[in-house]
Order: structure tokens, then sequence, then C-alpha cells
């Protein structure tokens, strides 16, 4: 005996989830590169060595203001400088608005970098 062939409805439907999935990573895309950009500015923060030997308040201003470049909203408070005898490590979270149809999602980074 032969298996009824799958309806069309199967099809379409499989289509719009895929499209929706598809609508979403497009959505999200740019904050992921964006946030990528903030790590490699930091990564090059790390590398001068004369921002190493700032306070950590000029630190975290120099962060928040590569932030504001990139079009991030980041505080000072979300700016976290330790010291150690290795070096120096930056670290930084924050979060994303992003604003779908019918809700917001936030997207939740974190960029750290140093010793």
């Amino acid at each position: 005996m032969k298996r009824p062939r799958a309806g069309w409805w199967r099809w379409i439907a499989g289509a719009a989830v895929l499209a929706v999935l598809i609508g979403f990573g497009v959505l999200l895309m740019p904050h992921y590169r964006r946030h990528r950009a903030f790590e490699r500015a930091l990564e090059g923060m790390m590398r001068e060595p004369a921002g190493l030997a700032a306070p950590d308040e000029v630190l975290r201003a120099r962060v928040v203001n590569r932030a504001a470049g990139l079009g991030l909203r980041v505080e000072d408070g979300q700016v976290r400088v330790r010291r150690t005898a290795a070096g120096v490590r930056l670290e930084v979270r924050y979060t994303v608005p992003v604003d779908v149809a019918v809700y917001t999602v936030d997207l939740h980074f974190r960029a750290a970098t140093g010793r």
C-alpha cells in the first residue's frame, strides 16, 4: 500500500519557518559584527603600552568612548579593569536591545581582553 504524499501545506510551512529563521539571523547579524569590532578595538587598546599605564578611570573612559564610536551603549559601571602581576585585564558586559516586530530581545555580550 502506498503512503499518501505530504500535503503542499507542509512545504509552505517549512519554507515559512526557514524564512523566519533567516530573517531573524539577518536582523541580529549587525549586532554581532559590531561586538566583534568592539573586541578587536579592546585588543588594540591592550597592545598600546602607554595606554596600559593610565589610571583605571582613564582606561574606562577610553573603553566607553570606543564603544560609543561603534554605536554601543556602554557605561562606566559596565567596564571592569583588573590589574595583576601579569598585566591589565579589561572586561566589559553590556546588553543591546533589539526590537523585533512583537517584542524586544536583549542580547547580552561580554568582551574581555588582557592578562
